[in-house]
């Protein structure tokens, strides 16, 4: 009770401190929550299209957060050896034993013909089914899309007022059914909830601030 006691009164005298800061902040604020539902009105619908595809941009990186991690993994070292290999102007190359370790795969490219680098005529039509037909368990150094890691499907494009593949919610309330989207589904989480009817509807209402809304 004695350090409860100390605390309130620590907030008591820092609140009584900054006095003259919170007159201030409760001033300008609602010039502030004007301006941001102002911002907001301007925005719509853009905003929730923009939303949209940013969710739809997520789900797919989310599946592939194996290849993204290589990728995050290798750039930095992939950056400073290109950047060791020009100095004052001139490029600095070397050879290093470990060159072919592992070695190249070379099944599935015995179809395309071979051309001389000097052979300046014609050149013979392009191999497309050439790839790397090689199994990673050989040892061998595979590429080609077809080893990359696989991160599923790509996903439907979101829709504003839709909600994420796979989200499921409650519903709730009397009379009829709360917490759902334009398209009927059930909206994850707290956003299931009923909501309250006679609530303030901006930022001002919330913060008590607007004279026309209930304190």
């Amino acid at each position: 009770i004695r350090d409860l006691a100390t605390g309130a009164r620590t907030l008591a005298a820092t609140l009584k401190s900054s006095d003259g800061d919170l007159r201030r902040l409760l001033a300008v604020t609602p010039d502030a929550t004007g301006q941001v539902s102002g911002l907001l009105r301007d925005l719509d619908p853009s905003l929730s299209v923009v939303l949209a595809n940013l969710l739809t941009t997520s789900e797919i990186a989310v599946t592939r957060q194996r290849g993204m991690e290589e990728l995050f993994v290798k750039y930095p070292a992939a950056v400073s050896a290109g950047a060791t290999t020009v100095e004052g102007g001139r490029m600095n190359f070397g050879m290093a034993v470990t060159f072919f370790k592992p070695l190249p795969c070379t099944a599935g490219y015995g179809g395309t013909r071979y051309r001389n680098g000097l052979d300046l005529g014609t050149a013979p039509a392009l191999n497309t089914g050439a790839a790397c037909t090689g199994s990673a368990a050989a040892g061998v150094n595979v590429r080609g899309s077809a080893h990359a890691p696989k991160g599923g499907p790509v996903p439907s494009p979101a829709r504003p007022g839709s909600l994420p593949s796979g989200s499921t919610g409650a519903t709730g309330g009397t009379g009829g059914t709360s917490g759902t989207s334009s398209t009927g589904q059930a909206l994850p989480g707290a956003l299931a909830l009923p909501g309250q009817s006679g609530g303030p509807t901006d930022m001002a209402g919330l913060l008590g601030l607007d004279t026309g809304s209930a304190r």
